[in-house]
């Protein structure tokens, strides 16, 4: 076998210089996770569990608490505690439960979840709808399935909440 190389035909630079005309890269937060994951993602899928503390049960579950925080694919979820059952692929949260999915956010008490099927339910609910930015509040939130919910007691606006004083939500038409 050969190989060959040949480096006269184009200019190289070293990693401390840029070419003359190239400004440097710089990163920017982005509220937006992957629209649509490729199918084989959750196939081949990795959950990954950490926090302050964890414990339990190879194979069988996973106790989370302080910081607590679950990454599936397409979704994160954080919580001051959260227990994970691998053998069901659940996951039940409490206190300052977040979860960012395809960037819309949903704040509660409580959740169950299945990540495979995506039916559970969270109780006390605020969220953000990426799509359209509105926020609303529910006393429960359940999750059918990846594109259906029932939302009970919601109140939803396109309206954003003035930071400055949230109690006046929602809008006084």
């Amino acid at each position: 076998m050969l190989a060959c190389a040949s480096f006269a035909a184009a200019p190289a630079w070293s990693q401390s210089a840029a070419p003359p005309d190239s400004r440097p890269l710089r990163l920017q937060a982005s509220p937006w996770l992957e629209e649509k994951l490729p199918s084989v993602a959750g196939r081949q899928s990795s959950t990954l569990v950490w926090g302050d503390r964890v414990d339990g049960a190879i194979d069988q579950q996973i106790t989370a608490t302080g910081h607590a925080e679950l990454r599936h694919p397409g979704q994160i979820l954080k919580a001051d505690v959260l227990r994970y059952e691998q053998n069901t692929n659940t996951v039940f949260a409490s206190g300052k439960v977040r979860i960012n999915r395809r960037g819309d956010a949903f704040d509660a008490d409580r959740l169950q979840l299945q990540l495979d099927s995506y039916e559970g339910s969270f109780n006390n609910v605020d969220y953000r709808i990426l799509k359209t930015g509105g926020p609303g509040t529910a006393s429960r939130v359940d999750f059918w399935d990846q594109d259906h919910s029932i939302v009970h007691d919601g109140i939803y606006s396109a309206c954003e909440r003035d930071p400055q004083h949230p109690a006046d939500w929602p809008p006084a038409w």
